[in-house]
């Protein structure tokens, strides 16, 4: 999944284009919120960069990431497109009051525990697997001895790991674990592992809080490290600063490439 980080725009205005407003906010952070590179080597191969912009910023709409109150004018939203709930819109933003986080919330947990049921499922019967990361090392110590695609190899073959691989490479399934992005099986064994609760907790995040948020002012949050407790101190963060927002202003979710 690619980054989402949320923009706090207090100070939009009616002549203020939002694509400025956007831009400026991502340039006081414009590397801490496209967010830090995975450990390198990757387990796989990084897509091609996507091409910037005009004006230079790597930027999209993360459409659809809110849900609306019912009855919502469409015209205070940003990139809105119909909801599948009838009276309500999918949008990337709008002024904070609008947007409903407790629907996001509760479609994220059902999400989630269908997935780790699925996941569960796939993997019955299979040893925890180790984490890329303890391969990647053992590469970078000796890559002679260790090649990357040695130690590729070596990750995939690990039992639970084939059962997600041979899972998704099935006619009759939908590629489901092959969408954790951007390290496919490394990302999806990092978040899924650890059990349910901990997958849930971490998708209502995402759900509710983005991955990042840039504050009015310009103050950047983001979780200090990829683990639950982490996770959970960077949500009450982002609760309290939504929380805090007037009605009117305006917080839209964009990807940053």
């Amino acid at each position: 999944m690619r980054p989402v980080v949320l923009l706090c725009l207090p100070d939009l205005t009616p002549h203020t284009p939002l694509s400025a407003a956007i831009g400026a906010a991502l340039s006081r952070h414009p590397d801490r919120t496209a967010g830090a590179d995975p450990p390198a080597p990757r387990y796989s191969p990084r897509p091609p960069r996507t091409a910037a912009r005009p004006g230079g910023q790597r930027w999209s709409f993360a459409t659809g990431f809110w849900p609306t109150h019912p009855g919502t004018d469409r015209a205070l939203l940003v990139s809105a497109r119909p909801d599948e709930a009838p009276g309500r819109w999918a949008c990337a933003g709008g002024p904070i009051a609008v947007v409903d986080r407790a629907l996001a919330a509760r479609r994220a947990q059902r999400a989630a525990e269908v997935l780790w049921r699925l996941f569960d499922a796939v993997t019955w019967n299979t040893p925890p697997a180790r984490r890329w990361e303890l391969f990647a090392t053992r590469h970078e110590a000796d890559p002679q001895v260790v090649t990357l695609d040695a130690a590729r190899r070596a990750f995939g073959a690990q039992p639970r790991i084939r059962a997600m691989r041979d899972f998704d490479l099935r006619a009759d399934t939908l590629t489901v674990f092959a969408r954790f992005t951007p390290d496919r099986y490394a990302t999806a064994l990092d978040h899924l592992q650890p059990g349910s609760a901990a997958f849930t907790a971490r998708r209502i995040t995402r759900a509710v809080a983005g991955d990042r948020m840039v504050c009015p002012g310009g103050r950047l949050l983001r979780p200090v490290a990829d683990t639950p407790d982490a996770l959970a101190v960077y949500r009450a963060a982002a609760d309290a600063v939504l929380a805090g927002l007037p009605p009117s202003t305006i917080v839209v979710a964009v990807h940053y490439h």
